[in-house]
C-alpha cells in the first residue's frame, strides 16, 4: 500500500521498499543492470520485530540518524505499531520497541508516512497521517473517526517522544540565518570495476539572499543546529562509467 524509493546499500542505484498490507513487505535491490532481485527477508524488513506482517499503509525511506544510510518508517493500522528500521550499513535492524516508536503507535491508525526534519535540529522526525479506518466509525464503532496527526520527534540518541500535541506558535522570529550556495562542479570520470563518482574538482560561490513572502522552493536544506561550520560535505549518488557532467549554466 505504500511505496518508497532510496539508495541503500550505497552502490549509486535507486532501490524500492514496499510496504503491503497484511502481506510481507518487498525491498527490491537495484542490481544496475534494468533488474532487481527482492531482498526482504535478508535485509530484515519484511516482517516487524515480532514476525509478523501488518497492514502496511504507508512508508518513507530516508536517513533518520545522520548515518548517512537511508531508513524505513512503516505506518499501519491500530495495533500493529508503525515498524522502524534502522540501517547501519550493513543491514537494517527493528528498533521499534527500543526507540519508543511502539508505545507511541500502538493505538495509532496512519494512512501515510513522513520521515522531514520539523524542529531544524538536524535529526529527521516521524510523521503519520492518522485517521479511522471507517468515515462513519462513530456510528458503528462508537469511535472518533477523526484522529490527530502523528509526530515523534527525534531525540538525537535513537529514541523518540510523542509531540503530536505540542503548541503550534506562528512567530516569524528569525533564529537562523539562511544562505543561498551555489555549487559549480564539473566531474571527470575514471575507468572502474564498478559505477563509482570520481571526486571532482569544485569551486564554491556564496551569495548571500533575502526571501520574504512564501513559495515551496524544492532546496535542499541542512540544519547544523548551535554548530559553526567553514565547509559543509555532501555525498552525491555514484554516476554511471563514460558520464560527464557539466557545470550549471550561467544565469
Amino acid at each position: 500500500m505504500g511505496v518508497a524509493f532510496a539508495d541503500y546499500d550505497g552502490d549509486g542505484f535507486t532501490d524500492v521498499f514496499v510496504s503491503n498490507d497484511t502481506f510481507r513487505n518487498f525491498l527490491f535491490h537495484n542490481n544496475g543492470n534494468g533488474t532487481f532481485s527482492e531482498m526482504a527477508i535478508v535485509g530484515g524488513v519484511a516482517y516487524n520485530e515480532n514476525g509478523k506482517s501488518i497492514a502496511g499503509m504507508g512508508t518513507d525511506f530516508r536517513d533518520f540518524d545522520n548515518n548517512g544510510w537511508p531508513d524505513i518508517f512503516v505506518v499501519g493500522m491500530i495495533g500493529d505499531t508503525f515498524p522502524l528500521f534502522r540501517n547501519t550499513g550493513k543491514g537494517f535492524w527493528d528498533i521499534t520497541s527500543t526507540s519508543g516508536v511502539a508505545r507511541a503507535t500502538v493505538s495509532r491508525t496512519a494512512w501515510g508516512a513522513g520521515i522531514a526534519d520539523f524542529d531544524n535540529d538536524r535529526f529527521k522526525d516521524l510523521f503519520g497521517a492518522c485517521a479511522a479506518i471507517l468515515d462513519n466509525s462513530e456510528e458503528i464503532d462508537h469511535l472518533p473517526s477523526k484522529l490527530p496527526k502523528l509526530v515523534l520527534r527525534n531525540l538525537g540518541n535513537g529514541h523518540f517522544a510523542d509531540a503530536s500535541r505540542g503548541l503550534l506558535s506562528s512567530s516569524a522570529k528569525a533564529t537562523a540565518e539562511w544562505r543561498s550556495v551555489t555549487s559549480i562542479t564539473t566531474a571527470r570520470s575514471t575507468p572502474s570495476s564498478r559505477p563509482s563518482m570520481p571526486r571532482p574538482r569544485s569551486s564554491y560561490t556564496v551569495r548571500p539572499s533575502r526571501t520574504t513572502g512564501y513559495s515551496s522552493a524544492l532546496l535542499a536544506r541542512r540544519a547544523i543546529g548551535t554548530a559553526s561550520a567553514r565547509r559543509s560535505k555532501s555525498r552525491l549518488p555514484a554516476a554511471p562509467r563514460n558520464t560527464t557532467m557539466p557545470p550549471p549554466a550561467p544565469d
